[in-house]
């Protein structure tokens, strides 16, 4: 089963979120003090890492179909299809992620890749793996079936947060929103963290701009002054957007910001940069 590259979006139901991760995708079979790693083709990788097929040889609980990527830090589970018998493909991710905690004694580079229920916020990310590599979003109650079906999404951005809409930017007639300014509150004053452009996507504030029309005001509501030109209409800081981003500049700023959609679970003055984390 493979991910669906995916532009950063909110998504609704239940999904499991876990770090993107670079490396040799494999399938492990093992059994009885065994291992077997195949890659996406079916060829062996046994030669390839002697040393992660020794280890889940002496590590593994039992006879099992094991799915994961073997990185620079080791052997990343994150799928079990199959164990003891049980084919398990048909049985929901959630469930599937409970045998798979089992099915190995995890240590000596074999990691379990840890995932999380909630949308992904900036330094969320944590485990043996890259914090920036991206994430791949999974439909908890998803099987497990070969290809891309659109149960496993992945994201390039590694990082998102919501941040409050301060004001945009406009073409000269107007007629349409061309990028949000953002924010988000420190010592009690809105501070501002940039502009995310729709150049990607023009449509992307279509539907923003009754909303933004509604809101506007004549000074701004951010503490400090906004670099940057063009035509600029203030608005009341009563908006929250969901942005990813690959980065935090030296200024402070989100890097490569892109628009994933409004939160409505959230109001405004909860707004904080999220706190970095290993």
């Amino acid at each position: 089963m493979r991910p669906t590259p995916s532009e950063p979006r909110i998504l609704p139901g239940d999904w499991l979120w876990e770090p993107r991760l670079e490396g040799e995708r494999c399938l492990a079979w093992t059994s009885e003090g065994r291992a077997q790693l195949k890659d996406v083709r079916g060829a062996s990788l046994d030669g390839r890492f002697p040393g992660v097929a020794s280890a889940l040889a002496d590590l593994g609980r039992g006879d099992a179909i094991l799915d994961g990527v073997i990185t620079d830090h080791g052997f990343e589970l994150f799928d079990c299809i199959y164990y003891e018998g049980a084919a398990l493909a048909s049985l929901p991710l959630i469930e599937r992620r409970a045998v798979l905690r089992d099915a190995v004694f995890y240590g000596n580079g074999v990691h379990l890749v840890p995932f999380q229920t909630t949308t992904p916020a900036e330094g969320q990310s944590r485990g043996s793996v890259p914090r920036r590599a991206g994430m791949v979003a999974k439909r908890a109650g998803g099987g497990y079936a070969a290809g891309r079906r659109g149960d496993w999404l992945s994201f390039a951005c590694a990082l998102a947060q919501e941040f409050v809409v301060g004001g945009y930017s406009h073409a000269p007639d107007q007629r349409g929103v061309t990028a949000l300014l953002i924010g988000y509150y420190a010592e009690g004053r809105l501070r501002y963290a940039g502009r995310v452009s729709a150049a990607a996507d023009p449509s992307a504030f279509t539907a923003l701009v009754p909303t933004l029309a509604r809101l506007r005001r004549r000074t701004s509501p951010f503490g400090g002054a906004v670099p940057g030109g063009g035509q600029i209409q203030w608005v009341s800081p009563a908006l929250v957007a969901q942005v990813g981003f690959s980065d935090w500049t030296p200024a402070g700023l989100p890097k490569e910001p892109r628009f994933m959609g409004l939160r409505h679970d959230r109001e405004p003055d909860e707004v904080r940069r999220m706190a970095l984390r290993g």
